[in-house]
């Protein structure tokens, strides 16, 4: 049975991710996320929202605040007194400046739904390019294969195919995605944000990569185009993704 994410689960998750979680309770989640498979989702989504928001303001903590958001800040507060009441000969700022803190808190919170709103969109679409939260948490942890399936929480089917390092430092993996409305073939790159689809191809995926038939040959050479400018060198054997797995792809 499905159960709704309450708000007490995505403080606990919130916490997890800040590692903030106390050992017991974090236990206590990872076997929750181990046997509900719609908690993962919720948890890749709040990890790839949390990766956007670190690169998009970066930094921008220790800019200097611009002139123009100081002034609207400190603007003097209309004051409305009601009928027979004399004014305050010295009216409190704490309640501008209360005003202008409201302002930014709701400034983030639009930006921040915006993200969710645009994150779930992404990830609702199989064969979307980017930032994929249930295909970037599957790359992140599963070995590759040459043939089989691994199934994604929404349904789909997923087979990663080698793991490259490029000339640039990252990692990259290569990948068959299917699901009822098709398949794909497609690289995906480890970012701050997770695992980013930087080039995707319609393909026909059959059951092992040795039967694996591109829709055509632009499709094909799309993809392995992409990894011979790129790749720093061979694939990854079996052992060295292993072990970089293990150590969180560092």
């Amino acid at each position: 049975m499905t159960m709704d994410t309450t708000q007490q689960d995505y403080e606990l998750l919130s916490r997890y991710l800040d590692g903030e979680l106390p050992p017991a309770l974090a236990r206590e989640l990872e076997q929750r996320l181990a046997a509900e498979p719609a908690l993962v989702a919720v948890l890749a989504r709040m990890q790839a929202l949390q990766g956007q928001l670190h690169q998009a303001y970066d930094g921008i903590a220790n800019q200097p605040i611009p002139q123009r958001i100081l002034a609207l800040l400190q603007a003097p507060q209309a004051n409305v007194v009601p009928i027979g009441h004399k004014p305050p000969l010295n009216p409190p700022r704490k309640r501008v400046m209360n005003w202008g803190f409201a302002l930014a808190a709701s400034l983030v919170v639009a930006v921040s739904a915006t993200l969710v709103t645009r994150l779930d969109q992404q990830s609702a679409q199989p064969g979307a390019a980017g930032v994929d939260s249930l295909l970037s948490l599957a790359l992140e942890t599963s070995p590759s294969r040459g043939d089989g399936w691994e199934a994604l929480a929404d349904g789909r089917q997923l087979r990663p195919v080698l793991s490259f390092q490029t000339t640039a430092g990252s990692w990259c993996r290569e990948y068959l995605l299917r699901s009822s409305e098709g398949s794909w073939h497609g690289v995906a790159c480890r970012g701050d944000a997770g695992w980013n689809t930087t080039v995707l191809a319609s393909a026909d995926a059959a059951e092992s990569s040795a039967d694996y038939r591109p829709a055509g040959a632009a499709s094909a050479d799309e993809v392995a185009d992409f990894v011979d400018r790129n790749a720093a060198g061979i694939a990854l054997d079996a052992g060295e993704e292993t072990a970089l797995i293990a150590r969180a792809w560092k």
